[in-house]
């Protein structure tokens, strides 16, 4: 069985939309963080559109 790490990207596909996963941050401080979230991973997805109730279902 192949590794899942080594497999190769299909070639003909489009990452085109770029996401960042972003997490809270836990502070002790006695103040709100000026930002609450910090970057957790970024990568690039394929995007799709979907069409009809589907769209609004996701």
């Amino acid at each position: 069985m192949k590794d899942k790490r080594t497999a190769m990207k299909d070639v003909g596909t489009v990452y085109d939309a770029y996401i960042t996963f972003q997490k809270k941050v836990e502070s002790d401080d006695p103040f709100t963080p000026i930002d609450e979230y910090e970057d957790y991973v970024s990568l690039w997805a394929e995007s799709r559109y979907l069409k009809g109730r589907n769209f609004y279902a996701a």
